[in-house]
């Protein structure tokens, strides 16, 4: 952090429409619920370019997603620039992608970390599944203990 004025986005991406996909808002309403300080909470269906204006703005951006691979565990980890082949659509950024462009796009340019929950079910319907659930209220504890940790969080992180 750069002092008082260091300042947070944590932005939640997912459909709440398509059952563990909205994982990512879910968690990000339990976050908005707790005593934070220079935090900004934000929501989007998909990652876009749109959002690189807005996100430069900030010291730290965490983006809070679903993931639909095999793996198990709740991931959060610092997001490294990538230089590799761009492959983009226009329903579509990668993580990596957006901080590469931001890193080229503004002077100053945030450091971003990904929280990266597995889901089960992507298909229609509103609320998490069984395992979305204890895997987004896993993610909550760890970013909530983070956030602790950081100077965000007014109160401690126990719980």
């Amino acid at each position: 952090m750069s002092g008082p004025a260091a300042s947070l986005c944590i932005l939640g991406i997912g459909n709440t429409l398509r059952s563990d996909d909205g994982i990512g808002a879910w968690v990000c309403r339990r976050l908005a619920h707790l005593p934070l300080k220079n935090t900004v909470i934000e929501y989007a269906h998909q990652l876009q370019t749109e959002w690189l204006a807005t996100l430069s703005s900030y010291d730290t951006v965490i983006l809070v997603d679903a993931r639909a691979d095999d793996g198990e565990e709740v991931l959060f980890q610092t997001l490294g620039v990538d230089t590799g082949p761009f492959t983009t659509s226009s329903h579509y950024l990668d993580a990596g992608i957006l901080a590469t462009l931001a890193g080229g796009l503004y002077t100053l340019s945030p450091a971003f970390r990904v929280c990266s929950i597995p889901g089960y079910d992507f298909s229609l319907g509103e609320g998490l599944s069984p395992g979305g659930m204890q895997k987004a209220e896993e993610a909550f504890g760890i970013l909530r203990r983070w956030l602790a940790a950081n100077g965000y969080l007014s109160e401690p992180a126990d719980g």
